[in-house]
């Protein structure tokens, strides 16, 4: 079904389809309903742990997917609701995630990298570097609407764009555009792409831009470790959905509005927004502490 809908659903297509590696990998190609009971999730669940050496959380995922397949054939009356394995199944617990953030000052020793730290006019790496800045400061965009970016989508001071992921229309703000500017000029030689991330012809169809997306995202991701070294910056755990993580923490440091942080991410709601930032919220206590205790 999900492959049914093309390019709208692609990640989560792909997502399955490890699913179903997996599962066959477990217990053979074919899997008859009524053996994926609750002894079935168990070893499931081992072989994910064991054999495949996934963490708690990954675990977590692949056994909630395969729920929603479960859940999918109940509606469907393949499976009586009654012989739900889940009903009786405990899925495991996952970690508290701590995402990566940077501070404004390590933003800005990235931003302010050039010739006399060897980053080399031209480079791929001066791309990736000025793409992840224009993200931080366009409220965390993500490297697809980046890449997707066209000469056309300025219009004045501002750039507007529709998020691949749910569709909404966002603005950038003036201080991203200053960097969208720069590569105005060259963007008719890349089919109106702003960025050379993508070519002409990349969008020729939404899987297929996707599939581009996913691979010149790894491009800038060991592009930004390189960035980082260079500029002084801890390199562990860096990629561009860092500068994410940092818009949003820096947001939230500076606002009280939660609701205009949640709409300047793309969000939805703001429960949504609320479990975004929660595992950014170990400084807020520590901050507190210090206040209390000093």
């Amino acid at each position: 079904r999900l492959e049914a809908q093309g390019d709208r659903s692609h990640w989560e297509w792909r997502k399955y389809r490890v699913l179903l590696g997996k599962v066959q990998e477990c217990f053979g190609p074919e899997v008859p309903w009524k053996e994926l009971d609750r002894d079935a999730l168990v070893a499931f669940e081992r072989y994910l742990r064991e054999v495949k050496s996934n963490g708690p959380n990954t675990t977590l995922k692949e056994l909630s997917r395969l729920r929603r397949v479960v859940t999918q054939a109940v509606r469907d009356g393949v499976v009586r609701p009654a012989d739900d394995p889940y009903l009786i199944y405990q899925p495991p617990k996952g970690q508290r995630v701590e995402r990566r953030k940077l501070p404004l000052a390590d933003i800005e020793k990235i931003a302010a990298l050039g010739p006399e730290d060897g980053l080399t006019p031209g480079t791929f790496d001066e791309v990736a570097r000025d793409a992840f800045i224009l993200s931080f400061y366009a409220g965390g965009m993500r490297f697809g609407d980046v890449a997707c970016l066209k000469a056309a989508d300025i219009v004045g001071d501002r750039v507007s764009y529709r998020m691949l992921k749910t569709q909404h229309v966002m603005t950038i703000p003036p201080p991203a555009v200053k960097i969208a500017e720069l590569y105005r000029p060259g963007a008719v030689l890349r089919a109106g792409f702003l960025f050379p991330l993508l070519t002409r012809g990349d969008d020729r169809d939404g899987v297929h831009l996707r599939r581009r997306i996913g691979s010149r995202n790894a491009q800038a991701n060991t592009a930004l470790k390189r960035l980082a070294k260079k500029a002084g910056v801890e390199e562990g755990g860096i990629s561009f959905h860092v500068s994410r993580h940092s818009f949003a923490d820096h947001a939230r440091r500076h606002s009280d509005d939660l609701y205009a942080v949640s709409k300047a991410l793309g969000h939805g709601n703001l429960s949504t927004t609320q479990v975004y930032l929660k595992s950014l919220d170990q400084d807020a206590v520590d901050s507190l502490a210090s206040q209390i205790w000093k």
